[in-house]
């Protein structure tokens, strides 16, 4: 699949998604990045397929979901008046059950409006192909004078043609959907705006890399949302390419377990498989990567309990071992720290923060707290701002600034780790997305990130579970 190459300021864009397909839309009115399950694959924006709605004269701009949605809109200031673009993924009226997902109708509505004053609309819609089709009310031109309480309306849509419709009713329909899906999450904390934000855009991005999806189900559950995290699992399980166990044995047995722990059947193929990735774990210098290996023995070990499977005390001990090496060969004396390799060669790696969140090492631990404490000291630019040095990319990982508050969470360091995620949340856009790197005032690199969003979760949790 192609987008568009051009990078613009991302804190100046919004993102609208429904789990299937998803675009980040500029305050120029112009979709940037449209991207779309594997199953649709033929819904591109290419260099030469935009679709902009803007005003002439255009002065300013904000844009806002509307709360507790992924209803994304763009308000656009000219001299001679206000225009309002709504921008939403379709889905159909709630249903009973409080939590489910909403069900995506295959389309995206752009709804535009005159809040006051007139304007002259500057529309741009490029061929877009056959595959994706383009319906409004009035015939597009490249300029269009809109009077105040005006409105009109484009419809992108994939496959079947689309029901008959108001849009304002579809536009209704779709934000009650997305508020009923956000009643069932149980965070009560203080941070319910993050977490709630966070949760909509990973439900809109919907698809996880695999090194990803075991702490995106866990965080899922540990706020309520049940069905969005088996269905997590259910994916990752459901790998097409088998290889994939075997560059992340950690990962993917941490989602087997999961997926077991709560009532997800394991059949002999899958078993195989998780057995197979346990054998092949080749012995490692690097003490992150032989974190994970521990973590693919212990969940072994707890999966060969859960099934009544024999084998559960050898991958115990197997797991039991790794540990330990990881404290005694990865530990630095002199830096305080456990290092990036084994033996301990005084380097310093971001991703052992991560300990703790994969249940390899407690966060109290003296040499966990010990190497939280050298990374927060030596790799930030400032508070939460971490930078991984084995890593070519610009920018301080976002990631690593949440995992440090759910260390200072189970370090039992509630101040801090309280302010730190208060200076964490400054660093999304105005919509409350986050990127996956942040350098020059720019996000950098996945946007919206999904491993940033899973861990402002995690670690809001982490600190309302600690002050309970």
């Amino acid at each position: 699949m192609r987008a568009l190459t051009q990078q613009l300021p991302l804190a100046d864009h919004g993102f609208i998604g429904d789990g299937h397909s998803w675009a980040l839309v500029g305050r120029d009115g112009s979709i940037n990045r449209m991207f779309v399950s594997q199953e649709e694959r033929g819904l591109v924006f290419d260099e030469h397929h935009r679709f902009v709605v803007t005003v002439d004269d255009l002065r300013d701009s904000r844009q806002y979901y509307l709360p507790d949605t992924n209803v994304l809109v763009t308000e656009m200031h000219s001299t001679s008046g206000v225009v309002e673009v709504t921008d939403a993924f379709t889905s159909r009226p709630p249903a009973d059950r409080v939590g489910d997902v909403p069900a995506p109708r295959g389309e995206l509505l752009r709804y535009v409006r005159v809040l006051s004053g007139h304007v002259t609309l500057c529309l741009s819609i490029q061929p877009i192909g056959t595959t994706l089709h383009l319906v409004t009310d009035r015939p597009p031109r490249p300029a269009l004078s809109v009077q105040a309480d005006e409105d009109l309306w484009f419809l992108l849509h994939w496959g079947n043609s689309p029901s008959p419709m108001s849009p304002r009713r579809v536009l209704d329909d779709t934000a009650t959907a997305w508020r009923r899906w956000t009643e069932a999450i149980t965070y009560q904390g203080p941070h319910a705006a993050t977490v709630h934000r966070s949760a909509l855009a990973l439900t809109g991005i919907g698809r996880f890399k695999p090194v990803d999806a075991a702490l995106a189900a866990s965080a899922f559950r540990t706020v309520g949302l049940v069905d969005e995290a088996d269905q997590v699992l259910r994916r990752a399980l459901d790998i097409v390419d088998v290889g994939a166990s075997h560059r992340w044995p950690g990962q993917f047995l941490d989602c087997a377990h999961q997926w077991a722990s709560n009532g997800g059947a394991v059949d002999d193929t899958l078993w195989d498989r998780l057995t197979d990735a346990a054998h092949r774990l080749p012995p490692s210098r690097s003490t992150y990567i032989t974190a994970m290996h521990q973590v693919a023995l212990d969940r072994l070990a707890l999966l060969s309990r859960h099934l009544g499977v024999s084998g559960q005390r050898d991958w115990r001990t197997k797991a039991a071992t790794l540990r330990d090496r990881i404290l005694c060969e990865a530990w630095d004396e002199s830096r305080q720290s456990l290092t990036s390799r084994l033996p301990a060669n005084g380097e310093l790696d971001p991703r052992l923060l991560a300990l703790p969140s994969h249940r390899v090492l407690p966060a109290g631990h003296p040499r966990m707290a010990a190497t939280a404490h050298a990374i927060a000291a030596e790799l930030s630019s400032e508070p939460g701002l971490v930078f991984d040095p084995g890593q070519e990319e610009r920018g301080a990982v976002l990631r690593y600034g949440f995992l440090l508050v759910e260390n200072l969470s189970g370090q039992h360091r509630l101040d801090e780790a309280e302010a730190l995620y208060e200076a964490l949340t400054t660093k999304s856009n105005p919509m409350g997305l986050f990127g996956e790197r942040l350098g020059d005032g720019q996000f950098l690199g996945r946007f919206p990130d999904p491993a940033t969003h899973t861990v402002a979760i995690a670690s809001a949790v982490a600190l309302a579970d600690v002050t309970r």
